[in-house]
C-alpha cells in the first residue's frame, strides 16, 4: 500500500514584539531613557493622563474677566455666608470679579510687586504680603488695614485661631490670634505666659501700628536655629508648621497654650504656597523635591515624610534659591499642580502636575502661575483658576477646550529607547502599531533609532495632505487599520494604525505630538514588531580588538 503524506497545515510565524498598553507612567528624566520603565516617558510636554493610564492632550486655559492692568499676585475664593466672590491684588489694588470685570476696592493699598497670600476666617478675608501689616476684607467688602498684627507673608486658619508667620525680621515667630475675639486681633491681654510682652514694641512686631493691651500673642518655633518657618498646613487636628530645613506639630489646648514637637529635621519646605493636602497627605517642595507628609503604615500615631519626585528632580534643581519661595501648588481632581520657574526663569514658566491616580508626573508649559484656586460658583459648579506669573490675567484650567486661550497647545510624549531586553543585539523593526482612543486634527508621529536620527515621519488625521508611508486620513478611514464603516453607536473608536519601519537598530523610539490649534488625541497603547540578528551581528566600529 503506497505511504500517504498528509500536508501540515503551515502557521503564521509570530514575530517577538515590544507591547506597551496604558503607557501612563509619566515622565521619568533621572535615569537612562533606556532603563526606565516601558510605561515612562523620556521627555513629554503639555500631556496629562486619563483612564487607566492613556496619555491625551493637557487641559486648556480660558481668560477670566477684563480689567486687570499690572499683574495679578495670590488669588483667593472669598465665600462669606452664601455670598461667593473670585479676589485678586492687582498692582496697588484689591480686585474682585464683578459681573466679568475686575473693580477694585477702596480702603487700603497695597505694595505692587510682592507676593500675596489670603486667609478666610469668620467670614473675613485676610491679605498678607509681608510688607505691611494685613488687611481684612468684610463680607460686605469693606476693606480695612489692620492695626493689632504685624506685617506677616502668610496664614492659616486654625481651630478658631488665626496663626501668622513670615515677618522678615522676625523669621522663626509666629502669631496666634485671640480665640473668639477677631481673628485679625493678635492682642495678649494677659502677659504672664511665654510670648507676652508687657508693652507694645515696634522693633518686636514689625508693621503693627496699634495694641490695644500688653503686646502680641506669639511664639519662638526655636528660636536661633537659623532655620526660618516658612509655611503652615492642617493635618487631622494638628497644624504643621513647616520650616526650611525642618517641620514641627502644634496643638492648641483649650486654655489657648500651645505645644509643639518636631516631626523632622532632616527636610523642609521652601514656600508656604507649595503646600496643600492631598486626599489624607500633604504635598510640599523642599529644597530636595517635592514630599509628601502623612501617617505611614506600621508606624502608629507618627507623621512621617517621603520623597515624591526622584523621577523628575533634575527638573526641580533648575529652580534658582531666589525663587524657591515662589512655588505656587494646588490638588484639583486627582491632579497635583505646582508651578515654578525653571531653567533660571524668574517668574513661573512651567507647572508640573502630579496624577495621584496612575502615581506619574506631567509638565504644561503654558500655565504660568503665581496662584490657583477653587472656585464653587453659586450654580455649585466648581472652577480651577489660577492667576498668571507673567501677565495681567487669571485663567480658568478646562477640560472643556484644548488651546491656551485661543493660542494652540503643542503636546508631546516621547518613549523611552526600547532595545526587546538585549542592549547589545540589532534587530530588524518591522513596524509600529497605535491604539488610539481619539484623534481631533492631526498627530505627528516620529520615530528615532540609535544616533537619534528620524527613521520616519507621519502623520494622521482630518488634514488632506498626506506624510510619511501612513498617510494623513479621515479618523476611521479604511487605510491603515481604519474599518472605513459608519458608526452604529456599537462600535467602538479605538482605532489601530500601523506604520512600516523596516530599520535595523539596536533600540527604537517613538514621540506623538500634536500642535494645532483646538487638536486633541489619546494614545492608549503601542506595539513594535522585530526579528533580532545574531549575537555576532555588530558594528565593526564599535568593536574592540
Amino acid at each position: 500500500m503506497p505511504r500517504v503524506t498528509i500536508p501540515q497545515k503551515r502557521g503564521t510565524r509570530k514575530l517577538p514584539e515590544t507591547r506597551v498598553i496604558n503607557p501612563g507612567r509619566g515622565l521619568n528624566t533621572l535615569i537612562s531613557d533606556n532603563l526606565i520603565k516601558d510605561e515612562e516617558a523620556s521627555a513629554l510636554n503639555n500631556v496629562v493622563f486619563v483612564e487607566s493610564g492613556a496619555f491625551t492632550k493637557g487641559p486648556g486655559l480660558v481668560s477670566v474677566g477684563t480689567g486687570l492692568a499690572t499683574g495679578p499676585k495670590g488669588l483667593a475664593a472669598f465665600s462669606p455666608g452664601t455670598s461667593k466672590y473670585l479676589v485678586t491684588v492687582d498692582g496697588t489694588s484689591l480686585k474682585y470679579l464683578n459681573a466679568g470685570t475686575w473693580t477694585a476696592i477702596s480702603g487700603a493699598s497695597f505694595t505692587s510687586g510682592k507676593e500675596v497670600n489670603y486667609v478666610q476666617a469668620k467670614d473675613t478675608l485676610y491679605i498678607w504680603d509681608g510688607d505691611q501689616a494685613g488687611c481684612s476684607l468684610s463680607s460686605s467688602l469693606t476693606l480695612a488695614r489692620l492695626t493689632t498684627a504685624p506685617r506677616a507673608s502668610f496664614g492659616i486658619y486654625y481651630n478658631g485661631y488665626q496663626v501668622i508667620s513670615g515677618v522678615d525680621t522676625k523669621p522663626n515667630r509666629i502669631y496666634i490670634s485671640d480665640l473668639n475675639t477677631d481673628p485679625g486681633d493678635f492682642t495678649n491681654t494677659n502677659p504672664t505666659g511665654t510670648g507676652a510682652y508687657s508693652v507694645y514694641d515696634g522693633t518686636t512686631h514689625p508693621g503693627a501700628t496699634v495694641f490695644t493691651g500688653s503686646g502680641a500673642n506669639y511664639i519662638d518655633v526655636n528660636d536661633g536655629d537659623g532655620d526660618k518657618v516658612t509655611g503652615f498646613a492642617k493635618y487631622t487636628s494638628v497644624l504643621i508648621i513647616f520650616k526650611e530645613r525642618s517641620i514641627y506639630q502644634m496643638t492648641i489646648s483649650s486654655a489657648g497654650v500651645p505645644t509643639i514637637t518636631q516631626i523632622t529635621g532632616s527636610s523642609g519646605c521652601v514656600s508656604h504656597k507649595s503646600i496643600d493636602n492631598v486626599e489624607n497627605d500633604l504635598f510640599y517642595l523642599s529644597r530636595r523635591g517635592y514630599y509628601v507628609l502623612g501617617n505611614e503604615p506600621n508606624y502608629l500615631n507618627s507623621i512621617r515624610s517621603n520623597e515624591l519626585s526622584s523621577r523628575i528632580n533634575p527638573i526641580i534643581q533648575t529652580i534658582s534659591s531666589a525663587n524657591l519661595s515662589k512655588v505656587a501648588s494646588i490638588f484639583s481632581d486627582f491632579r497635583f499642580y505646582s508651578s515654578l520657574s525653571s531653567g533660571g526663569a524668574t517668574t513661573n514658566n512651567k507647572t508640573l502636575v502630579y496624577d495621584r491616580r496612575y502615581l506619574a508626573w506631567s509638565q504644561l508649559d503654558y500655565i504660568k502661575a503665581n496662584a490657583f484656586c477653587e472656585y464653587i460658583d453659586t450654580s455649585g459648579v466648581k472652577h480651577l483658576y489660577m492667576a498668571a506669573d507673567n501677565e495681567a490675567k487669571v485663567y480658568e484650567v478646562s477640560d472643556s477646550t484644548y488651546s491656551a486661550n485661543g493660542v494652540a497647545i503643542n503636546a508631546s510624549w516621547t518613549s523611552k529607547a526600547f532595545d526587546a531586553g538585549k542592549f547589545d543585539i540589532y534587530k530588524r523593526w518591522i513596524d509600529l502599531t497605535t491604539l488610539f482612543r481619539q484623534i481631533s486634527g492631526t498627530v505627528t508621529i516620529t520615530i528615532y533609532s540609535d544616533d537619534g536620527s528620524i527613521v520616519k515621519t507621519s502623520s494622521i488625521g482630518s488634514s488632506s495632505s498626506a506624510s510619511g508611508a501612513i498617510g494623513s486620513v479621515r479618523f476611521g478611514a479604511s487605510q491603515f487599520g481604519g474599518s472605513g464603516l459608519v458608526s452604529s453607536g456599537v462600535s467602538t473608536n479605538n482605532i489601530p494604525y500601523r506604520i512600516k519601519v523596516n530599520k535595523k537598530s539596536r533600540i527604537i523610539k517613538v514621540k506623538f505630538e500634536c500642535s494645532g490649534l483646538n487638536d486633541t488625541f489619546t494614545v492608549l497603547a503601542f506595539v513594535f514588531a522585530f526579528t533580532p540578528y545574531s549575537h555576532y551581528n555588530f558594528a565593526s566600529d564599535l568593536k574592540i580588538y
